[in-house]
């Protein structure tokens, strides 16, 4: 009881010294929204039927408002999730506003998320434990940070919890790459590379680095060693490192074909490799890449191909094969729009508007009336891809669904497997 009283203390004294910051209050842009993101708002307002994929679209939302100028729009979304999936979009984000040096608007995210997690006093969800103790640390509240964590019992979260808490010691320099344990999260592979590519080390140290750093991914899920590899060829190449680049751009280029594309994350890999090859400006390599992509596509789930087409038309706009990559985006909506289930229709849609956001492109006429079709509920034309009518709905149960949940972690070694993941890389981008 005492224990609790003096936890209880810190907390407090944590979000009363938030009073006294630069900004007392997020604020938003004066700016009108985009007209994306304005569409993208009106098509979540009208999901219905499953309050849980609304939540995780919510989370989403958020992320983009918040990226886009507009934190407080994206605190209303976060806030008004039903579930816990709001609170950990805010220790998310205070993360990611701490690390571009936003630290008052850290702080108000933080000091939400604690307030609102006071609901789930008798039973803490183990992803809040573990982003809430990663974002308390990076924050500098180490005690508060402990407290979220002794809320973990399963050993595999507690070795999560830790891996993230060192990557952000790591980060910050309070702890050396020979100090840290063997559990690797991706957020362990971005700080390495963070540091090879700062280049302010000698060759034998930046060696050594990419050495464990390589290992570390060697022995990562594969869904996630692509993009640990991808990370590191282009650190490599920005060294002129030519052999480790090469070397990394195999691994990347293997892994990615040992992935089914019966699930959504075999052609998104692909495509990772594609838009590799374009930031290498190499985009012979790239455009072969595309192909194998294009390729797999009509073994896609229904439901994952709007966002697997619109992610496709993003390296090919970056190509500057603008006209192809308007017809893909064109053919994303498509393939949302024709969905048998309405909220496969409604989460597609939002994926596609996502892209077109991200690259910062306009829909053109025809791209609007698709989308306003989806948003006004209208009738739609047949599908048209070749899986089964069957198994449409099913699809949607399936990639919907909450993909935290409450199961376990595999072992780390696992093939063919995927870490229970967070919004940003579910079925929404």
């Amino acid at each position: 009881m005492k224990c609790h009283y003096l936890q209880t203390l810190v907390i407090s004294s944590f979000l009363l010294g938030i009073a006294g910051c630069g900004s007392k209050s997020l604020e938003d842009s004066s700016a009108p929204w985009p007209h994306s993101l304005l569409l993208m708002s009106q098509i979540w307002e009208g999901m219905k039927g499953d309050q849980d994929a609304k939540d995780v679209a919510a989370c989403e939302l958020a992320y983009y408002f918040s990226r886009n100028g507009y934190p407080k729009t994206a605190l209303k979304y976060l806030q008004g999730t039903d579930s816990h999936r709001g609170l950990v979009g805010m220790a998310k984000l205070t993360l990611e506003k701490y690390h571009e040096g936003q630290k008052d608007v850290a702080r108000l995210y933080l000091a939400e998320a604690q307030k609102g997690s006071n609901r789930y006093l008798l039973s803490r969800p183990r992803e809040l434990c573990i982003r809430m103790a990663q974002a308390y640390n990076a924050m500098g509240q180490q005690d508060i940070a402990k407290e979220w964590k002794s809320k973990l019992s399963d050993s595999q979260d507690l070795a999560e919890v830790k891996g993230l808490i060192q990557a952000e010691e790591l980060r910050q320099g309070k702890i050396s790459l020979e100090q840290v344990d063997a559990w690797t999260e991706p957020e362990f592979v971005e700080v390495i590379v963070a540091q090879i590519r700062a280049g302010k080390a000698s060759v034998t140290q930046i060696s050594s680095w990419f050495k464990n750093a390589e290992q570390r991914v060697d022995g990562m899920y594969p869904v996630d060693r692509i993009q640990g590899y991808l990370l590191l060829a282009s650190a490599a190449r920005d060294l002129g490192r030519v052999e480790d680049c090469e070397r990394m751009m195999m691994k990347a280029e293997g892994i990615s074909l040992e992935i089914s594309p019966r699930i959504e994350a075999g052609t998104l890999a692909r495509i990772s490799v594609a838009d590799a090859y374009v930031d290498a400006g190499n985009l012979e390599k790239a455009q072969v890449w595309v192909r194998k992509a294009q390729d797999s596509l009509p073994e896609n789930p229904y439901m994952a191909q709007p966002k697997a087409y619109a992610e496709l038309a993003e390296v090919v706009w970056n190509m500057g094969k603008k006209e192809e990559a308007e017809l893909l985006w064109t053919e994303a909506l498509n393939r949302a729009r024709t969905h048998l289930h309405p909220r496969a229709r409604q989460l597609g849609v939002m994926a596609v508007l996502m892209s077109l956001q991200d690259s910062k492109v306009e829909l053109n006429p025809e791209q609007e009336k698709m989308v306003l079709s989806v948003k006004n509920e209208e009738l739609q034309g047949p599908p048209l891809a070749t899986n089964p009518v069957g198994g449409y709905l099913q699809e949607a149960v399936v990639a919907v669904s909450s993909k935290e949940g409450k199961a376990k972690k595999k072992p780390i070694k696992a093939e063919g497997t995927k870490k229970p993941t967070t919004p940003s890389t579910s079925t929404l981008k």
